[in-house]
């Protein structure tokens, strides 16, 4: 599926993001908005002007991402009046996010608080309120411009997560050639960050780095490139692992957190 690495970011590691697709015309070519979560923590909702919604982040889910949400997209595509649901079966059969949408492709879009669960008419003072409030509980992150999938985080330092489509075995390959050579921190003028670790969700691994000082997006858009440059290089590259690649390769195994 095109979106399938901001689909799965949105599912484990973006606090707050939208998404939307189009349904193939077998399936009414409807409009269908991803979100991070949706009010109540349902599985989706109806907005009052009739977007739906559909959440990336529930308590109710399966070893299947795509059968997930699938199931709920179908359940969801003939309700046109404002709803909230956490109720959809997933046990059920039904298509795949691949069925439903095909090949079309969507601009991820981070948000900076939950103001998207409402209708333009719908932000009354108090929910103005209410969404400033939610702002201010969001971790801040930034897409890194040029980059697909690649987010600025702001924490206790900022980091940069990098979620990679290829092969996972490749990508650690690669990250382990990078590292043996010294390769895959970024220290690039003012800029240093080094390399802290994996994820793997989804089965899709997403290297980190922690900068030594604050940092935007747009400053190390340059730095990131050219760090992404080299990740795929090495990717790509044939031929066995040195003894010391291979020790490096197991200590960043070693240090991987698997999310799902």
């Amino acid at each position: 599926m095109a979106n399938e690495l901001e689909l799965a970011a949105m599912r484990e590691l973006l606090p707050a993001a939208t998404l939307t697709l189009t349904t193939t015309p077998e399936y009414g070519e409807r409009e269908v908005t991803f979100a991070t979560i949706v009010a109540g923590t349902g599985q989706a909702m109806v907005r009052s002007d009739g977007r739906l919604l559909v959440a990336m982040q529930t308590r109710s889910r399966t070893a299947d991402a795509s059968h997930d949400l699938g199931v709920v997209v179908k359940e969801m595509l003939d309700v046109t009046e404002q709803t909230t649901t956490s109720t959809i079966n997933l046990r059920q059969h039904g298509p795949s996010l691949q069925d439903l949408f095909g090949d079309t492709r969507g601009t991820c879009t981070i948000e900076p608080d939950l103001g998207f669960w409402l209708a333009e008419g719908d932000r009354d003072e108090d929910a103005q309120e209410a969404i400033r409030r939610t702002g201010e509980e969001i971790v801040p992150c930034e897409c890194v411009p040029g980059q697909r999938a690649t987010y600025l985080t702001t924490m206790t330092h900022d980091f940069v997560r990098m979620v990679l489509p290829d092969d996972e075995d490749a990508v650690v390959n690669g990250l382990a050639r990078l590292r043996a050579s010294g390769e895959l921190d970024i220290s690039d003028g003012s800029l240093d960050a080094r390399f802290i670790g994996a994820f793997r969700m989804l089965g899709l691994v997403t290297p980190v780095w922690e900068f030594s000082r604050r940092v935007n997006a747009d400053e190390i858009a340059e730095a990131v490139a050219a760090l992404r440059s080299r990740i795929d290089e090495a990717i790509a590259r044939d031929g066995a692992l040195s003894a010391r690649e291979r020790q490096v390769r197991e200590g960043i195994l070693s240090r991987q957190v698997s999310i799902r």
